[in-house]
């Protein structure tokens, strides 16, 4: 006996008939298309390399290094 259930798990998901084309409308689309947010460069890079920068100098002592923290912190954070 041939088993259907493991056939029809395994199936890849049907488009919505127009999707593909643009004709669904953004709002009734299953999932969101991806859009390019930032500019091309890796978001808090220049907060990283300062802290890597200042625990380079001060032997990856954090004491001395506060304020670069604190700022890649807040930058993660906001991501």
């Amino acid at each position: 006996m041939v088993n259907l259930t493991a056939v029809a798990r395994g199936r890849k998901p049907h488009l919505i008939y127009g999707v593909k084309r643009g004709k669904v409308p953004t709002k009734l689309r299953p999932h969101l298309l991806p859009t390019k947010e930032n500019d091309g460069r890796a978001p808090c890079l220049p907060e990283m390399f300062r802290l890597l920068a200042c625990w380079k100098g001060n032997a990856f002592d954090d004491a001395y290094c506060k304020e670069e923290v604190q700022a890649f912190m807040d930058c993660a954070s906001l991501q």
